[in-house]
């Protein structure tokens, strides 16, 4: 400006001497000139101003930007981490990430700010700026205005702030990743607080807000963007809590169940995180208001993109050459592990070093992640080896590939020129002493981080707040304490039940929801007690997946029906066979490594869509356990050679499986069982005499035969075993379960038992007398008849007709009476049917007097232990889901007080809610949680109709609710006995209903009706007793009946259909209600289940608990079916 003014004042003298001008006018030229000239600096000042606020405006606007990208990063760590997690957790993946911003926000507002950017004390944690205070002053007028940072990079504190919360929050998420699937919520926000408001914060005080690391050695650490900082932080802290908290229950037992539950979610995640990164890196340039800014982001992106790259096909080829696949998670943590081992470098690398940093980056997160399951250690996410191992390396690629002046000089945070010493020259010489700053700075991490998060992990561990009990665990954090209970809304299993309900259900049935599965078979009786492996299987999880055909909602189902011999037969169409093909070259080979077992077990090749011929002959030969398994192996490559190429039925059909006179025990069995039940194997005999077959080798014997919903196996030789009642027990109530036994004989167009052989094994007089008491119990019937001439019972006959014709489904086997020490008897015809009758062994039922005191029956417990219970539901009692009238204050009434509510609900007009007098029964004991929880129905798992009695499962815990709906789900036992209109022609006294019936309009009408195109249902019943009024004449027939399908109304739409409506069912059959029934006559009279101990129990319910029912019985006359036989039903 001086240089201006005088060459003004030169040239304004010049021009006065050249005109001769006068003094005066001279004076005011110059004072004009000056004027113009003070103009141009206040213009000259403005514009300096005007630029550094563009400047810092165009900081600002980048940081914001910058920030922002790093905070959508959440969205790819919770989609990343979601779908590396199991379905039934997924709800609390994501509650947790979001919980984890929240809270962190918070953390590094209140603490996290002040600790690592305040004033500092000691170049070790800031003092001041708790609770944001300081981001703001007031100007000599009392405004108030933003403070700006303390370097003078951001006009704002409150820039930085935000930028570096975007941080903070992101190194406590990946301790999310970490400890996902078993930490308790709670637990984890009181770290995720912890670790943003002290942890991570003192590390940032240590180094980017300027502490002790930030000069020692004289160069300082390098972590451009937060390899160390932010990565390698959570990583170690993520490591602690995932070993303290041990590994999820069978992670590494049967891994095949913790596989990622959702690809797509995983790569979005990635591609989001990566996306984020343009923030994270380039970013921390922390400005952008010239172009060496620029060009330094522009370096940083590009290096960042070039790791990530390698990273990610360097794992994807490193993976595919050790297992042969491609594995898409790999691939995504690849990439991933390339970003974290060059943000660190980002900054002060060429694009050849960001290249060559992602490839070794590779190998240090396969490395890690291989350590991690060899010692055991669960990290669902491998969230420890991407950001720990992998930030380890980027903390020392940052020094070892520094490219300071060609390699010459160190880089570090200088740009894109060196360090330079006090003269102003490039210091040399420093690259050792950066790699060991860069070393210290590891371990420091190591030693705080590490260390403060064993402590607070360990704290809570052992004050038992860290980890979800088992049963949460098991059925799932969703399911236990999220609403809704699930994530997903897709139509398939229920995902409140653990039970989830195998892939392949053992008799072809898919559940879809409490009221709906769909089948698919093609015999009727195959829908029958699909839930075997349910109820008599609790080794089912030992022992793999059925191998049934997968069923999918379109199948369509037509059910045959046995063909009349009246019928004439239809002429076969003739077709040409295919020659059957030869044996495969891998099953040659195959046979050719064991020659003496080829000899023994040879394999016919099927034609296409038929399956393989197999025989096996392993008698006496001197198999044992381990000898069995060696065998199994083998067979079963040489099977799968052979498969046939076709999903529906069997895959191998074998005339004789003959492994007696050996030394096979249980694992023998196992290993047999398995194997046969892998491949679908049908067999009409299967001996296996003459071994050492105990109680636990007759279960795994039972599981194979619930295994298909065809018979496996129609004759069963186990003579001279080891195996006591206990076993034959548990075989037998398989197969009253099971839905192909009886066998249907098409040349003899009847049903067939089971023919077993237990002869010389440890079943005494006693264990006979066990039997009738089983048989008794669980309403089934056994033939005992010999083999001495034609006209007794065989192998492929039975002509005990009580047996074989009248109960078909009851009926289940032969037993040979020399299998007794003793005298044996055929047990009665009816033994199945007088338990319908009979109270003995029956819990003591409590006398009624609700008819003199003018109130309903109130409910009984049949049966209760510290999970469960079953209860007696009389008529008038609704299982309406949420009803009204129920107030959970209730539980807090005193006992005399409960006992008044009770009264109450017994006398109320309207159909009482069973729900309340479950809160009233068991709602006051701290250890009954589920009968508090509305949205569980208070502990109920199936309803009935209010006019219907009979027993009900009920859970009282969480535990004992998840068990028993998923056991009703599969299926129990729903036996029913009705009474209904009219007469059964004497060959209709059995039969079976497989109606679709339609429930849309049950909403409006309150009915369903039959329609072929409805919902799959099936009934089967049988005549108990007839039964004529004496007033009237009419005819009544008492059925049996079994739902073998839960359908809205089922039993009484079949009926109304076959025209035989249920006595007093006014919604179906109006104005047909007899004067001597005052209800709808259906009561169910038997339930089974097992209890969270393993233990059996199958209760009955006799017709005596509903008295009205039974007195309106004893009103008519009996005059047929199976009551002449001694079935003790009442009547005249």
């Amino acid at each position: 400006m001086k240089v201006c003014l005088a060459a003004a004042l030169a040239a304004a003298f010049t021009a006065t001497a050249m005109s001769q001008d006068s003094p005066a006018e001279l004076l005011r030229e110059l004072q004009a000139q000056r004027e113009l000239l003070e103009e141009q600096r206040k213009e000259l000042k403005q514009m300096a101003e005007t630029q550094e606020s563009m400047a810092g405006a165009m900081d600002s606007a980048w940081l914001v930007l910058c920030g922002a990208l790093v905070m959508f990063m959440h969205a790819g760590f919770a989609m990343l981490e979601t779908g590396c997690c199991r379905a039934k957790n997924a709800s609390n993946v994501l509650m947790k990430n979001l919980v984890n911003v929240s809270v962190g926000t918070l953390g590094w507002w209140i603490f996290g700010w002040a600790f690592a950017y305040g004033s500092q004390a000691g170049s070790f944690i800031g003092t001041d700026g708790f609770f944001g205070l300081g981001f703001y002053s007031k100007d000599a007028s009392g405004n108030i205005v933003p403070v700006a940072c303390e370097d003078g990079n951001c006009q704002s504190t409150m820039l930085s702030w935000f930028f570096q919360w975007a941080f903070c929050t992101a190194g406590a998420t990946i301790v999310s990743g970490c400890v996902a699937e078993r930490v308790k919520s709670p637990t984890y926000a009181v770290f995720a607080f912890c670790m943003t408001s002290f942890i991570y914060p003192v590390i940032v005080a240590w180094t980017w807000g300027g502490g002790w690391l930030a000069s020692i050695f004289g160069v300082g650490y390098m972590d451009f963007a937060g390899s160390g900082v932010v990565h390698f932080t959570g990583g170690v802290c993520g490591l602690a809590g995932t070993v303290i908290l041990g590994p999820r229950k069978g992670r590494f037992e049967n891994p095949e169940e913790f596989e990622y539950h959702n690809i797509p979610l995983i790569v979005l995640g990635t591609f989001a995180l990566w996306f984020g990164w343009y923030g994270f890196n380039p970013g921390s340039t922390l400005s952008m208001h010239d172009k060496e800014m620029g060009a330094l982001a522009a370096q940083v992106a590009m290096n960042t993109t070039l790791s990530a790259a390698t990273c990610g096909i360097s794992v994807f080829l490193l993976k595919f050459v050790l297992t042969r696949k491609y594995d898409v998670g790999a691939l995504c943590n690849g990439i991933l592990s390339g970003l974290v081992s060059i943000t660190a470098g980002c900054g002060n690398m060429e694009c050849g070093s960001a290249v060559l940093t992602g490839f070794i980056g590779a190998f240090f997160y396969q490395a890690a992640s291989s350590l991690l399951v060899r010692l055991k250690i669960d990290d669902p996410v491998d969230a420890s080896a991407v950001h720990g191992a992998c930030g380890v390396w980027g903390l020392l690629a940052t020094a070892l590939f520094d490219w300071g002046k060609g390699f010459d000089h160190y880089h570090g945070w200088s740009g894109f020129g060196c360090m330079t010493g006090d003269d102003g020259a490039c210091s040399k010489g420093i690259g050792g002493s950066a790699i060991a700053a860069q070393l210290v700075m590891i371990v420091a991490i190591i030693a705080w981080a590490g260390t403060l998060s064993t402590l607070s992990f360990l704290a809570l561990r052992f004050s038992g707040l860290l980890r979800i009990d088992d049963h949460t665990e098991k059925i799932g954090y969703d399911m236990h304490s999220h609403s809704p209970p699930k994530a997903y809304a897709f139509s398939g299993q229920d995902p409140k039940l653990e039970a989830p309900a195998p892939k392949r259900l053992a008799f072809g049935a898919v559940v879809f929801g409490y009221d709906n599965f769909v089948k698919r078979s093609r015999d009727p009786r195959n829908l029958a007690w699909y839930h075997v492996k349910a109820i008599m299987d609790p080794w089912r999880a030992a022992g793999g997946q059925s191998a049934e055909t997968p069923v999918t909602p379109t199948t369509p189902y037509a059910p045959p029906k046995p063909r009349s011999t009246s019928e004439p037969e239809t002429a076969l169409k003739r077709t040409t066979l295919a020659p059957p093909p030869r044996p495969s070259p891998s099953a040659t080979k195959l046979a050719n490594e064991h020659v003496e077992w080829a000899e023994r077990c040879s394999v016919q090749p099927a034609r296409p869509g038929e399956p393989c011929s197999l025989t096996i002959f392993m008698a006496e030969v001197g198999l044992d356990d381990a000898l069995l398994a060696r065998w199994c192996s083998w067979m079963d490559r040489r099977l799968t050679a052979e498969r046939p190429n076709f999903a529906g039925g069997s895959q191998f059909k074998a005339s004789t499986i003959d492994f007696s006179e050996n030394a096979i025990s249980v694992k023998g069995m196992k290993a047999l069982c398995d194997l046969l039940e892998k491949h679908r194997v049908r067999c009409e005999v299967l001996r296996l005499s003459g071994n050492h077959i105990g109680n636990e080798g007759l279960r795994r014997l039972a599981k194979y035969l619930a295994s298909s919903s065809q018979a496996p196996v129609q004759e069963l030789l186990l003579t001279k075993n080891r195996f006591s009642m206990e076993g034959v027990i548990w075989l037998l109530g398989c197969l009253a379960l099971h839905p192909a036994y009886p066998v249907w004989n098409a040349s003899t167009e009847r049903f067939v038992p089971l023919w077993l052989r237990l002869e010389n094994s440890r079943a005494t007089l006693e264990a006979h007398r066990a039997l009738a008491e089983t048989c008794e119990r669980l309403c089934f019937a056994v033939c005992l008849g010999e083999r001495t001439d034609e006209e007794s019972c065989g192998p492929r006959k039975c002509v005990n007709a009580a047996c074989s014709d009248q109960l078909k489904h009851n009926c289940v086997a032969h037993l040979s009476a020399t299998a007794w020490k003793g005298e044996a008897t055929l047990p009665p015809p009816a033994i199945h049917a007088r338990s319908f009758f009979s109270t003995q062994g029956l819990p003591e039922l409590k006398a009624s007097n609700a008819s003199a005191a003018g109130r309903r029956e109130e409910p009984q417990l049949l049966y209760e232990d510290e999970d469960m219970a079953v209860v007696l539901k009389p008529s008038g009692w609704s299982c309406t889901p949420q009803p009204e009238g129920v107030d959970p204050s209730w539980v807090w009434l005193a006992p005399a007080a409960r006992r008044v509510r009770a009264g109450k609900l017994l006398a109320q007009e309207s159909a009482a809610p069973l729900q309340g007098w479950l809160l009233l029964q068991f709602g006051h004991d701290p250890a009954c949680d589920v009968c508090r929880d509305q949205t569980l129905d208070r502990g109920l798992v199936h309803r009935l109709d209010v006019e219907t009695s009979g027993p009900m499962l009920v859970g009282k815990t969480y535990k004992g609710y998840e068990h028993a709906r998923n056991q009703i789900l599969l299926g129990v036992l729903k036996d029913y006995v009705a009474l209904v209109h009219g007469g059964f022609a004497p060959e209709r006294v059995r039969g079976e209903c497989h109606l679709a019936i339609d429930t849309s309009t049950y909403l409006e009408t309150g009915k369903v009706c039959v329609d072929a195109g409805g919902q799959a249902a099936s009934t089967v019943w049988e005549v108990l007793a007839e039964y004529q009024s004496p007033e009237t004449r009419e005819r009544f027939s008492l059925l049996h009946c079994r739902m073998v399908t839960l359908r809205t109304h089922q039993l009484r739409a079949h009926m109304k259909h076959l025209g035989h409506p249920l006595v007093g069912d006014g919604l179906y059959a109006p104005g047909s209600i007899p004067d001597f029934c005052p209800r709808l006559f259906l009561h169910k009279i038997r339930i089974g289940f097992f209890n969270l101990r393993g233990e059996a129990c199958f209760l009955r319910c006799p017709l005596q608990a509903a008295p009205d029912l039974w007195r309106a019985l004893g009103r008519l006359k009996k005059v047929g079916g199976m009551a002449l036989m001694g079935c003790g039903a009442p009547g005249r």
